[in-house]
């Protein structure tokens, strides 16, 4: 915990040999000389105490364009939106806590919720004999290998009679972010589908 100049003055006067000659009070010649020292002292301490808060990029202000710099560019383009300095620690944060765990949906279920994202992912196990279950879907040995990631829905547009013109597409749909991800960092064996809800 970082101390108030008063505080570092008085360690530093405390710190003085006994006599006559050097007065641990404030207001003398030595109190004055450590004034200056103790009030800087403290600003250093107060510095670094702030800079707790910079080692996790959820939390980081000051450290925060030094963790994108490190990230580099995000291979979704996530880091191109215009994003709230709120979402930009999510998303260095999801980044620089990503890796490694990418065979398994918690990890995508994690990155999402990391910027705020809902998801869910149904597997389709293949169907073995003697485990089945009534009612269970039957699934072949290509399709085992598919996930369905349900999203919450984003921005689509639809055009109006009267406004739109000639040319114009008849509406458009903005994937969430989170689609680009398990897009790009899938296990290759595995084909994701997705649904908008």
């Amino acid at each position: 915990m970082s101390r108030t100049p008063d505080q570092a003055q008085g360690e530093m006067l405390a710190l003085l040999p006994d006599g006559w000659a050097a007065s641990a009070d404030p207001d003398t010649f030595w109190g004055a000389l450590f004034r200056p020292m103790a009030v800087e002292w403290s600003a250093i301490e107060q510095s670094m105490e702030s800079y707790r808060r910079e080692i996790d990029p959820r939390t980081a202000s000051n450290l925060l364009p030094d963790f994108e710099r490190v990230l580099g560019p995000d291979p979704c383009g996530r880091d191109q939106l215009a994003l709230t300095d709120t979402d930009r620690r999510l998303l260095a944060f999801q980044r620089w806590t990503a890796g490694g765990r990418n065979i398994c949906p918690g990890y995508f279920i994690d990155a999402a919720a990391a910027i705020g994202v809902t998801m869910t992912i149904e597997e389709f196990p293949l169907l073995m004999c003697g485990q089945a279950q009534c009612g269970q879907s039957i699934v072949t040995s290509p399709n085992h290998m598919t996930f369905l990631v349900g999203l919450p829905a984003t921005r689509t547009t639809q055009a109006i009679c009267g406004q739109a013109v000639c040319g114009e597409l008849l509406g458009s749909f903005t994937p969430n972010l989170m689609e680009c991800v398990v897009r790009t960092e899938a296990p290759l064996f595995t084909v994701p589908y997705f649904a908008y809800h």
